[in-house]
């Protein structure tokens, strides 16, 4: 199972920074971390990510993360595709949660996809591996497709709220709808 919390030392290592300088990032209240007991500190896995994405730094030892051998992961896409491989040995139940925290942290999601987003990625959550992969694939196009069409959709004066049907039928689809397929259902 993937480890959900992390010592800081794991984290250091995993970014290829000092310990002073990871302490600072915690102090500084950039990485969010938990005082405990045993370990001094615990940091959230899906912080970590979050941290790499904002402040676009390199993973460079995935394997201290629990990654597994991915080589570095940064955000660039081919990236997190590497990412959801390195993910593939612990199954779906431990990619849902940190699956849709990169596919809402990388696109900036608008408030108008967060339904048919997060219902496509709870049926994810009972996938395998590689239905959980190709649907975060086509969940990724689809958002762009969809934010695409709501601003196409205002530009002429038609209800900007549709593309959230839109988006909601292309998902329900098995076929990779084309940009045409997509404009069709507005």
């Amino acid at each position: 199972m993937l480890p959900t919390t992390l010592p800081p030392q794991a984290v250091a290592q995993a970014l290829d920074v000092g310990r002073a300088t990871l302490d600072h990032w915690i102090e500084e209240g950039w990485l969010p971390a938990r005082p405990e007991a045993d370990r001094g500190a615990a940091i959230d896995l899906p912080q970590v990510l979050r941290f790499v994405r904002r402040h676009h730094l390199t993973v460079h030892h995935p394997d201290a993360l629990g990654l597994g051998e991915a080589g570095p992961v940064n955000d660039d896409p081919r990236e997190v595709r590497a990412l959801l491989d390195a993910f593939a040995a612990h199954g779906p139940e431990a990619l849902g949660e940190l699956l849709i925290n990169r596919l809402a942290t990388r696109a900036d999601l608008p408030a108008y996809l967060d339904g048919p987003v997060e219902e496509a990625l709870a049926r994810c959550r009972e996938a395998s591996f590689g239905q959980l992969a190709k649907a975060s694939a086509r969940t990724g196009a689809l958002i762009d497709a969809a934010v695409a069409l709501r601003q196409a959709a205002e530009f002429v004066g038609r209800d900007p709220e549709r593309p959230t049907a839109v988006i909601a039928a292309a998902l329900d689809d098995d076929r990779d709808p084309t940009p045409a397929a997509l404009a069709a259902l507005l």
